[in-house]
């Protein structure tokens, strides 16, 4: 479970979440832009991952990522929400780089975490199956996505997606504690969490 749980949160997060960037395209045709509008809008998503890389640079432990990932996924609707009201290539910018952010904020923890856990022997094919689930998803999602942007609309493609990740994100709270438990498990076997610090944690009351 430890391992097929990010993996899962990738594939549902690619399928309904990055068909924005697939049709940038059209959102810059609606504005009346051009190569050049193209190109800033894309800029403005990498310099958002390039933050989110260096937030995850900084983690000193894997513990408590699974956490931000999901925040991440929140986050990341919600930009994406916001993003339906952009008419203007200055309200779309500071949008795309919260997008940018949350989106490389989420693969990285959900990388680092499969990185942690999966056994050595296991690895390569765990990261092959890791790097399937969004790229074979994404196009699959685009494809949906322009299917709904061709008969109602940018907008309202951009709205499905947005509570397509809130209810993966929400989906992925509700089995945050069990994940928690099995997590910390073998955290504490590969002794990247003491045996002790593992149980001050679970009985620690939440905040």
């Amino acid at each position: 479970m430890p391992i097929r749980a990010p993996i899962l949160l990738l594939a549902l997060f690619g399928f309904g979440g990055m068909a924005y960037a697939m049709l940038l395209p059209v959102f810059v045709k609606d504005i009346g832009g051009n190569a050049n509008t193209l190109g800033y809008l894309s800029s403005a998503s990498a310099a958002g991952s390039i933050l989110g890389t260096a937030v995850v640079a900084t983690r000193k432990s894997v513990v408590g990522m699974g956490k931000i990932a999901v925040a991440a996924c929140f986050a990341y609707a919600c930009g994406l929400f916001v993003f339906a009201f952009a008419h203007s290539l200055g309200s779309a910018i500071p949008v795309l780089v919260v997008l940018g952010f949350a989106q490389m904020l989420q693969l990285g923890c959900c990388n680092t975490i499969l990185q942690s856990v999966v056994e050595e022997d296991k690895r390569g094919r765990v990261m092959s199956l890791f790097t399937m689930a969004f790229m074979a998803t994404v196009p699959l999602g685009a494809l949906c996505a322009g299917s709904i942007a061709t008969h109602f609309g940018f907008s309202a493609m951009i709205w499905c997606c947005s509570g397509w990740c809130a209810l993966v994100a929400l989906a992925f709270t509700h089995q945050m504690p069990r994940l928690r438990r099995e997590t910390r498990a073998v955290y504490v076997q590969r002794g990247i969490l003491e045996a002790e610090d593992e149980l001050e944690i679970a009985t620690k009351p939440a905040a």
